[in-house]
């Protein structure tokens, strides 16, 4: 079951509030996308062997049929890998971002005024 969160950013600066909220939003987005990726990896194959399966021992098993079931299964499993991609580079295009608008990641000498 999943629960949703809430954040509440600190800070009186509304555009750091919004900058911090879309970048949490895209990570969860992405640890989404990661997760329905693996589940759907492990999946598919699974469904696709006792697709086959079924339709062989019915006797419906043609050429065509068994190629439309592999390359279904090919397009779920490679569109989960698209849209993981996807909510990656939205993370860290928002992180590069994020960190250009602070003033750039600092070097830890700079952090500390050496």
């Amino acid at each position: 079951m999943v629960e949703p969160l809430e954040f509440r950013a600190a800070g009186s600066d509304q555009t750091a509030r919004e900058r911090t909220s879309s970048v949490l939003h895209a990570y969860f987005e992405a640890q989404r996308a990661r997760a329905s990726r693996r589940f759907l990896w492990c999946a598919v194959p699974v469904i696709t062997i006792l697709l086959v399966a079924v339709q062989i021992a019915d006797g419906l098993s043609t050429r065509q049929s068994l190629t439309a079931i592999v390359g279904l299964s090919a397009v779920v499993v490679a569109s989960a890998a698209v849209g993981e991609r996807r909510a990656a580079r939205r993370l860290h295009a928002l992180l590069r971002s994020s960190t250009a608008e602070v003033g750039g990641a600092r070097q830890p000498s700079e952090a500390f005024g050496r």
